[in-house]
């Protein structure tokens, strides 16, 4: 559990069965956000603006099992039930009386399975800077959604009006990763992300692209559709592979510098051309640490510069430099 002092926070539990090959589990998440915005109310010719609080509270549980077979192929899959829930709070300034309005806006149910392949090359480096092998990472979702699209208030009580949205969803992860022959200690890599949705869905459960966990150059919310294909061609060099200097409990270890490139984009069906594809460049930093002698600890820091001009709806992204800094017990 974390909180901090606006009460945003999260909650996780979990248990496991490990007695039967498949080691069964179940999980339960709670997400709780708090953010302020205003709306605009007219009276007579002019407007008066409100504040408003807003608060999501998202709630998840997962029963499954996960195994490996054979060897370093690990499998997951697992029942999701997905509850999504908001409270707006504000001061009515006719009748001088709070108000607050709950809802729910996702009643989701779903069926996950991922696949796991690990055959990097096994070496003190395959950490910081794999020179060779593959991560390939599968994933398949069969989704039964009920998402908000109105509210029937024409009992006198306002009701949610759920659509459902039931589609298959499948994405793919795939590493590959290579020594450059002339030195021995640089390397680069490929990865391909694709993935895919049967259906035409609310943009609510679109593909995103964008963000740390795409193209980086890219607001996460800029690129989205129901198709998704990002390239990534990284090259990695160190700049001491033997720092061994400790500060108090941490030991640091290896500092190495990498350049990526990526070109990809996400639409809707068949609605893009190679002309409508994003690029970014970018450099990384990479530094392995251990504290207490055993613990890993991996510090990453990145800019990332976009090389397009994305425009969705009416926001224009800017072309601005983006910087990631991260504090992990992985790199990736």
């Amino acid at each position: 559990a974390d909180v901090n002092p606006k009460f945003d926070f999260d909650l996780y539990g979990g248990f496991e069965y490990r007695n039967f090959f498949p080691t069964l589990f179940l999980e339960a998440y709670n997400l709780n956000a708090n953010i302020e915005d205003t709306f605009s109310v007219a009276t007579g010719r002019l407007s008066e603006i409100i504040d408003q609080d807003i608060n999501f509270n998202l709630t998840e549980f997962q029963l499954g099992a996960r195994f490996e077979y054979p060897a370093g192929y690990n499998w997951r899959t697992a029942f999701v039930l997905s509850i999504y829930n908001a409270t707006i709070k504000w001061f009515d300034p006719f009748y001088r009386i709070p108000v607050t309005f709950r809802y729910r806006y996702l009643n989701g149910r779903s069926w996950k399975v991922q696949l796991q392949v690990d055959r990097l090359r096994i070496n003190r480096f395959r950490d910081i800077s794999p020179g060779g092998g593959r991560f390939v990472s599968l994933f398949y979702a069969l989704e039964w959604n009920d998402f908000l699209i109105d509210f029937d208030t024409g009992t006198g009580i306002s009701a949610e009006v759920f659509k459902p949205y039931n589609y298959q969803k499948a994405e793919l992860d795939w590493e590959e990763y290579f020594s450059n022959p002339l030195l021995r200690s640089h390397t680069f890599a490929a990865r391909l992300r694709a993935g895919y949705i049967d259906r035409s869905v609310d943009d609510f459960f679109h593909l995103f692209a964008g963000g740390f966990v795409g193209m980086k150059g890219y607001s996460y919310y800029s690129i989205e559709g129901t198709r998704k294909v990002i390239g990534t061609f990284t090259y990695r060099l160190p700049i001491t592979r033997n720092i061994n200097r400790q500060i108090a409990n941490l030991y640091f270890d290896k500092l190495y510098l990498g350049l990526f490139y990526d070109y990809g984009n996400a639409w809707i069906k068949d609605k893009t051309s190679f002309n409508d594809f994003k690029r970014d460049i970018g450099v990384q930093l990479r530094l392995e640490c251990f504290t207490n002698y055993i613990f890993p600890m991996k510090i990453f820091w990145e800019a990332v510069y976009p090389l397009e001009r994305v425009q969705k709806n009416s926001v224009v992204y800017r072309q601005d430099w983006r910087y990631y800094f991260g504090i992990l017990f992985t790199f990736d």
